[in-house]
């Protein structure tokens, strides 16, 4: 049986990290069988997120919120490596900084 693949993209939300499927839109984590290991930090890196969401563009280039976006967005993007390799070449996971409001690879 051949496997179909997805496509998510991972951002911080306000609410919870965000997991959209490019096709169909949103995703609970949940719904993806995830361990919970990474459940719990996918979680804690959006908690952390959370005081660069609300902020103006120019604020978020300040140079303290900037030295943090660049530290969670390589968090971030290690979650979206994990969440790929979680799925087990079921889908491909893409990464948008919140921070930045722009794509990363």
């Amino acid at each position: 049986m051949a496997v179909v693949m997805r496509y998510f993209v991972l951002a911080a939300d306000h609410l919870e990290s965000s997991l959209r499927d490019e096709q169909t839109g949103p995703v609970t984590i949940d719904e993806l069988a995830l361990t919970t290991t990474l459940v719990g930090e996918l979680s804690y890196w959006n908690e952390r997120y959370q005081t660069i969401i609300p902020r103006e563009v120019a604020e978020r280039s300040s140079p303290s919120a900037s030295a943090l976006i660049d530290s969670l967005d390589s968090e971030g993007l290690k979650l979206a490596d994990r969440i790929d390799a979680e799925l087990e070449g079921e889908a491909k996971v893409r990464y948008y900084s919140e921070g930045l409001l722009k794509y990363r690879w």
